[in-house]
């Protein structure tokens, strides 16, 4: 690993390429490589596809696959093999950044190599970028929390029951990739009838993005990974 190695963790924003910080921005120009994250082999990136142009010419571009699916013992194979590609690129060169959506500490792939290198001889600076959350809440006009208000995030990947739980004793409710499970999410807000009280707003800040305050009238199987769904009962 050549001296003075510097891994930085890039928070390119939510999806809107102006709102990359200019920190972001200024590490992008001057590191010897950025990786871009994958979901497959040839799949784009989103990521990359933001902050492709604040990135010079000159720079090498790697894309890495980060897998989403929920086999463990795949995915810290995978994550391993990452950590290994990245400490090889450490031997000729000296900065390496690595752009992720959103805030890099906040529900990214970004967390899993920041774990794994602070324990190895590499200097970690994170960049930190604006999250879903706070952007959806712009576009919709909706205040998150004020005052003496409690708000809690979860993502939509966890067991339905908790979701339930987590709507039910929740006043101020943010669900994370919420286009995974929106039928039932719709049937549940129904039931409990909090229905008119949330807004999916769907591929926040980029060219198609969409926000739905009725939610009884969208086609589930035409809504993207990319969705935050807000709740505010007290609204």
């Amino acid at each position: 690993m050549k001296q003075n190695a510097a891994f930085y963790g890039i928070g390119v924003g939510p999806g809107d390429p102006e709102l990359i910080t200019l920190k972001a921005i200024n590490i992008l120009k001057k590191v010897d490589i950025v990786i871009a994250p994958v979901k497959k082999p040839g799949a784009p990136s989103l990521a990359y596809q933001i902050a492709q142009s604040y990135i010079p010419a000159r720079t090498k571009i790697i894309f890495l696959e980060f897998p989403m699916h929920q086999n463990t013992e795949k995915l810290i194979t995978r994550w391993n093999k990452n950590q290994e590609e990245i400490l090889k690129l450490f031997q000729t060169h000296q900065s390496i950044g690595f752009i992720t959506l959103g805030d890099p500490l906040f529900y990214s792939t970004y967390i899993y190599l920041f774990e794994s290198l602070k324990l190895k001889e590499v200097s970690i600076l994170t960049i930190p970028g604006i999250s879903a959350p706070n952007q959806c809440a712009a576009r919709a006009g909706i205040p998150l929390v004020k005052d003496k208000e409690l708000l809690e995030i979860i993502p939509a990947t966890i067991d339905n029951k908790i979701i339930l739980e987590k709507i039910q004793s929740n006043s101020n409710l943010i669900i994370l990739k919420a286009g995974l499970k929106l039928e039932f999410l719709k049937n549940t807000l129904y039931n409990l009838e909090h229905i008119e009280k949330a807004v999916l707003i769907v591929n926040c800040g980029m060219k198609d993005e969409q926000i739905y305050s009725d939610l009884m009238q969208i086609k589930t199987e035409n809504i993207s990974y990319y969705s935050t769904m807000i709740i505010k009962k007290k609204q």
